[in-house]
């Protein structure tokens, strides 16, 4: 995957030395992580996006949300905005695990990224404080 630079869980590891963080804390610079990967399919080739211009994940999460808050209540009243939110957000939460892959063409590629996005969210939320009710979602 490109991404803009270094991971930032690695640096907190190294600052503490072997220590734990909090699990929000580890989260937090996790998170931190989708700022610095790219979308993956803005770099593929023959589309000629700089690295400069291309989204990155946690772009599209701020610019998805932003559309939601506008449209639903307009478009959609009876969705319920929270859980929109929610959905947008933890959609992409997988990414900080399995990075941005491309969309998959066919059905058993399907299933496999959903294995793989299933599997990333019971990494990521392990250890996280009411972190089941996030995978629900």
């Amino acid at each position: 995957m490109v991404t803009k630079n270094s991971n930032p869980v690695e640096i907190l590891q190294k600052v503490l030395k072997g220590g734990k963080a909090d699990p929000i804390i580890m989260m937090y610079f996790q998170l931190i992580n989708l700022k610095k990967l790219y979308r993956q399919g803005w770099l593929k080739k023959g589309r000629d996006i700089k690295r400069k211009h291309c989204e990155s994940v946690a772009d599209h999460i701020f610019l998805m949300s932003a559309l939601a808050v506008l449209v639903c209540p307009i478009w959609f009243p009876h969705l319920n905005l929270l859980k929109v939110l929610c959905m947008i957000i933890i959609h992409e939460f997988g990414e900080i695990i399995n990075g941005d892959p491309r969309s998959p063409r066919t059905k058993l590629a399907k299933k496999r990224k959903y294995e793989k996005e299933r599997q990333a969210f019971e990494t990521l939320f392990f250890s996280f404080p009411g972190g089941g009710n996030h995978t629900r979602l």
